[in-house]
Formats: C-alpha cells, sequence, structure tokens
C-alpha cells in the first residue's frame, strides 16, 4: 500500500522554496504552511507552526466532491490565555484543502497581514494548494513506481536465486520440492504443483504438490483437462473462473482460478507447472503467467540435466559392466587359444559374427609326431619329469611350426597333428618343419646329455584332400566342437608316422614327388599299413638340397 500522508510525498525542501516564492509573490500574506489531515503543521514559512489545524480541516468534506468549496477561513485567532494589547487590525487566516486522488490529504494555512480578504488571495491560496496537490500525486505515482520496481527486483532476485539452486541440483524430488517453494514466494496462491510427462504411459503424473493438490493422485492424457491442453499445445493457460470453463474436469469449488504452465526444453514438453487460488483473491494475470513461464523455463532445463546426468550414469554402469564382460573375455580367450588351433582363431578373428567354420574340402598337408619310448619313459621317471621334458621339447617346436604356417591342431600325450594349408606351399612347409623339430632335438639331446636319456621324435607325413573344418560330437553330457582335416588323407599320416623308428622322418609319394626339387629323400618302397587297402610308397627324408637353401629361407619367411 502506498503511503498516503503529505509528510511522505512531499518533499521538504522543494515545499519550502516553493512557500517562500508564493509568499515573495503575494505581499498580502505574512505566514504559509503545509499541515496534515490530523491538523499537524509539518511545513511552514517562514517557521513552523505547533498549533492544532484540525478546527480548520472539520469544516472540509474528505473528498473533493464532498467539499462546498476548497478553502476555509477563520476570522479570529483563539483567546489569549493572557490579557494582551488587541492590535487594532486581526490577521485572518485562509485554508486552501490539498486533495490526492480526490481524497482530503491536508491544507495548506496562509495568514494574511491584516483583515483585508479579496478574492485575489483566495484564487491564489488555491492556486498553491493545486501545485501542491499535484506534487503529492506525482509522489504517489513515483512510490508506486519505485515499489512496483523494488517488487519486480525482489521477484527477478529470487527467481535468479532459484535458479542457481535448481539449476545445480540433479535430484528431481528436490527440483520438484524447489519449484513449490518458488511458487509460494512470487506468486502467494493456496496450491501448486508439479506434474511430470510419463515417457511410458505418456501420462501427466503429480511429482510434488502443496495445498488441496496433494490429495489429488490424477493422471491426465494429453489433451484431457488444463493441463493436457497445456501439453498438448505447449502454451500456458489462465483460467479466473473454473465453473464456466468446461476444460477444468474437477469441478468440488475448491479450486476457483488457476494458471498452468509447460515444462519446456526447445520442443520437447517434460510437464506442467499449476497454480491456484491467490492468496489475495485477485485474479491470475499476464504478470503472473510471465513470471512461472520463467520459473517453468529454468525447471525444464534442470529436469532435463537431471534425466541426462541419471542417463549418462546409467549407461557409465552399462559401459562398466560391458567393458568387465570384455574383460572377462579376453580372459577367456587367453585360456581358450591355448586350447584351440591358432588357425581356427584366425578364422574367428577375420569374421567374428560369421566366422566361416563348416567343413571345406582342401588340398592340405598332415604331419603327424610321435615320441619313440614315450611309455618306457613315464615308467621310469615319475611324472613331473616327464612333463618337464615333453614341454622341454614341445614347446621348442612351436617356432618353427608357426613360422611355416602349421597349426596344431591336436595333441595327445607323447604326440602332434599339425595341419598346413597355404596354398602350393603346404607340403614345403611340412618338410621344413619336420626337419627343424629334428634338428631341435638333436640340440636338446645334446643340452640334457647326463640327465636324461635321449628323445627320438618319429615324423610322418602326407599329402592330399582332406575335408577340413569344425566337427560336432553329440553325446548325452553335451555337444562338443572340433575343428581338424578329416578323411584317408590324415589316417595315412597317422599310419606313416607310427611306421617311422629311429627319429626319421618319412612321408608318402605323393608328397616327396611334390618336394623331390628342393629335398633328398630315400626310397623305401611300398608299405602295407592297417586298414588301407592299397600298399603306399614311402620315402626317408634325408634333407634340403644345397641347391635350395637360399630357396628355403625365403620359404620359411613365408
Amino acid at each position: 500500500m502506498v503511503p498516503r500522508t503529505l509528510r511522505k510525498l512531499l518533499d521538504k525542501q522543494k515545499t519550502v522554496s516553493l512557500l517562500q516564492k508564493f509568499l515573495h509573490t503575494h505581499g498580502g500574506f505574512a505566514t504559509c504552511w503545509v499541515v496534515e489531515q490530523d491538523g499537524r503543521c509539518f511545513i511552514g514559512n517562514p517557521e513552523r507552526s505547533e498549533e492544532d489545524f484540525s478546527p480548520l480541516l472539520e469544516h472540509m468534506g474528505h473528498t473533493r466532491d464532498a467539499a462546498d468549496q476548497k478553502w476555509q477561513a477563520e476570522l479570529a485567532p483563539p483567546e489569549p490565555q493572557h490579557k494582551v494589547v488587541v492590535p487594532p487590525v486581526s490577521p485572518l487566516r485562509l485554508c486552501a484543502p490539498i486533495f490526492v486522488d480526490h481524497e482530503l490529504a491536508g491544507a495548506v494555512v496562509a495568514q494574511t497581514h491584516g483583515q483585508e480578504e479579496t478574492q485575489h488571495l483566495h484564487r491564489a491560496l488555491q492556486f498553491l494548494s493545486d501545485i501542491l496537490s499535484q506534487v503529492a500525486t506525482l509522489g504517489i505515482e513515483k512510490k508506486a513506481v519505485a515499489l512496483d520496481t523494488l517488487d519486480k527486483y525482489r521477484e527477478l532476485t529470487l527467481l535468479y536465486t532459484i535458479g542457481e539452486t535448481i539449476g545445480t541440483c540433479l535430484d528431481v524430488d528436490q527440483i520438484a520440492r524447489l519449484v513449490l517453494e518458488t511458487n509460494r514466494k512470487i506468486i502467494k496462491a493456496e496450491n501448486s504443483s508439479l506434474m511430470l510427462l510419463n515417457p511410458h504411459t505418456k501420462e501427466l503424473e503429480i511429482q510434488a504438490a502443496s495445498g488441496l493438490e496433494h490429495q489429488f493422485k490424477v493422471h491426465l492424457r494429453e489433451g484431457i483437462g488444463i493441463a493436457g491442453l497445456v501439453v498438448q499445445t505447449g502454451k500456458p493457460q489462465i483460467v479466473n473462473d473454473t465453473t464456466a470453463d468446461p476444460r477444468f474436469l474437477q469441478q468440488t469449488g475448491a479450486v476457483r482460478s488457476l494458471i498452468c504452465v509447460p515444462l519446456k526444453v526447445e520442443e520437447k514438453i517434460l510437464g506442467v507447472i499449476n497454480v491456484s487460488n491467490k492468496l489475495s483473491g485477485e485474479m491470475f494475470t499476464a504478470r503472473d503467467e510471465k513470471l512461472l513461464m520463467t520459473l517453468a523455463f529454468q525447471t525444464a532445463i534442470a529436469l532435463e540435466n537431471a534425466r541426462l546426468v541419471l542417463e549418462l550414469k546409467e549407461n557409465n554402469r552399462a559401459l562398466a559392466a560391458a567393458l568387465r564382460k570384455v574383460e572377462l573375455l579376453e580372459k577367456a580367450k587367453t585360456h581358450l587359444s591355448k586350447f584351440v588351433p591358432q588357425l581356427v582363431q584366425k578364422i574367428i578373428e577375420e569374421n567374428p559374427e560369421a566366422p566361416e567354420l563348416e567343413k571345406q574340402d582342401k588340398e592340405v598337408s598332415i604331419l603327424f609326431l610321435d615320441i619313440a619310448g614315450y611309455t618306457e619313459m613315464s615308467e621310469s621317471l615319475d611324472q613331473q619329469k616327464v612333463n618337464y621334458l615333453i614341454e622341454r621339447y614341445f614347446s621348442s617346436f612351436l617356432d618353427d611350426i608357426h613360422e611355416n604356417n602349421g597349426d596344431i591342431n591336436e595333441t595327445v600325450g607323447d604326440g602332434l597333428m599339425i595341419i598346413f594349408q597355404t596354398p602350393g606351399q603346404h607340403v614345403l612347409q611340412a618338410a621344413y618343419t619336420a626337419l627343424a623339430i629334428r634338428n631341435k632335438t638333436q640340440q636338446i639331446n645334446a643340452d640334457l646329455r647326463g640327465m636324461y636319456e635321449p628323445i627320438v621324435v618319429n615324423i610322418g607325413i602326407n599329402t592330399g584332400m582332406a575335408s577340413v573344418g569344425s566337427t560336432k560330437f553329440e553325446g548325452i553330457t553335451g555337444t562338443r566342437w572340433t575343428y581338424t582335416a578329416s578323411g584317408s588323407v590324415t589316417n595315412l599320416a597317422a599310419r606313416i608316422a607310427a611306421f617311422a623308428t629311429g627319429g626319421s622322418i618319412l612321408v608318402s609319394t605323393g608328397a616327396m614327388h611334390r618336394i623331390a626339387e628342393h629335398f633328398l629323400g630315400e626310397a623305401l618302397g611300398l608299405q602295407h599299413f592297417k586298414n588301407v587297402s592299397m600298399p603306399i610308397g614311402v620315402y626317408r627324408l634325408l634333407g634340403e638340397k644345397a641347391d635350395h637353401t637360399l630357396a628355403s629361407n625365403l620359404l620359411r619367411s613365408f
């Protein structure tokens, strides 16, 4: 409420200056005072009076329309308490009312030099009172503007402070509580609520509420009710008479007026803010809508940030779980690589989604190696020493096997099955591998001389068409897959290796013909093997031909 006392509406210094100019201009006046509605003087010239002027104001109407005239005069001063010499001419007082917004706010009282009362003095004093009325009215307007500006400043400060608080908040429930608290401070209404749009059900659900709103557990679909309409259109709604609006669903009389604004981020609607029944009983205005929209904008950004942070945390948890699975899979891969053929690993790595593991007919070379006397060695040595020897010898063979693109397909105690598949080169690679294994065996035998009996490794090589790929074995206990080269070429390679003695390297006639240009071989004639219908020609591989030493070195790096 803007104060209406003249003391607060008139600037004292400027009013005194105005009275001085008035007295100087109108020589008929000796003194001039400005008094409040209660008759107390607060400004005077040449000095302020302590006299009670209320009797002068009692005859004036309290409104401009009720005043019969704008000035009153007291012809005689009050009787003195002591006898004084009465001047021959008694001074005359004139009084003119000061109105602010058509209501009596005070008066201007002037005392003449004598009893002369002229129409000129009346008009002059009335003119002065009109000026003071206008100045007082302007004072009210300025104070009203100042108070309005102050209110807006407080609201903006509040919104800024709340915006900072909401902006740093990442909890949806806490954001909702802050919104209700802010509504109570800036809108001053009976009820308030924040409703969020459920992304799954597409319904508005109350997240937080105060007043009557917390009693309702309504779920509104888009386009239903005032809130549903706001969600549908993305535009705020003011309803100052809910009984006359058919869109309002809860016609209980508890909600008389309301304002609903959307929580909107770009074109995405997150929910609404509802406020109903101003405490002052006044209607909601465009100013209320603007304030609430500002709050809704800040709230929507905070809610979206909270959602994004929550989503980021969930994604981080999912990513951490996925990384953990990858880590476990890598460990499993490391362990499985010890048992899975290198060729299978390569095929899967090249096409992990659909590796080509089905059986295919390919020309391959198969190498079988066998440690002679393994049974006797196992009986004469403890198992730990046997394991040491097998690992020592077999480990030394790995580099040469991999260097020649061989793939260890099977290990059986004292033996290995190695497949070579490089088109046009697999027979040569098998031969170079066999010679390298023989050399490594001789080196280790020399290193362990005196500690262990020398090891004898017999090798058999065969070449031909085989069915290469995965093979499934199903039983009661489950299913087992293996990747191998199956067929007669594999069986014959195993038979040739079993036929070899004294650390020799035996190859079939077909394989020897392929490598005869590079290697020396000794024909052993036709040999009969178990479960093989026809006799097979066999050669003992002696070594490389001298002219092809350089070529073999190049082939090993292939």
